[in-house]
């Protein structure tokens, strides 16, 4: 069976289903496959780490702003 046959075979499978239990387990798949950052949020990435790595002088300490915050509670 081609790529395209079994596209439309499981598109027919799946407007046919109603085991919500098949449905949540296709759907995390589907999740799964696609990764857990959408492309918007790995352009937003991409693009602060490049800012990031042309200004390093930019960088916060993590601890040192913990401590800054803790401080001020």
């Amino acid at each position: 069976m081609d790529t395209l046959s079994l596209k439309l075979d499981l598109i027919q499978w799946l407007t046919e289903l109603d085991d919500k239990n098949t449905l949540l387990k296709l759907y995390a798949l589907k999740k799964e496959k696609e990764g857990f950052v959408s492309s918007s949020h790995k352009k937003l990435l991409d693009e602060r780490i490049k800012f990031f790595k042309e200004n390093p002088e930019e960088l916060l300490d993590w601890e040192i702003e913990k401590e800054r915050i803790e401080e001020g509670l």
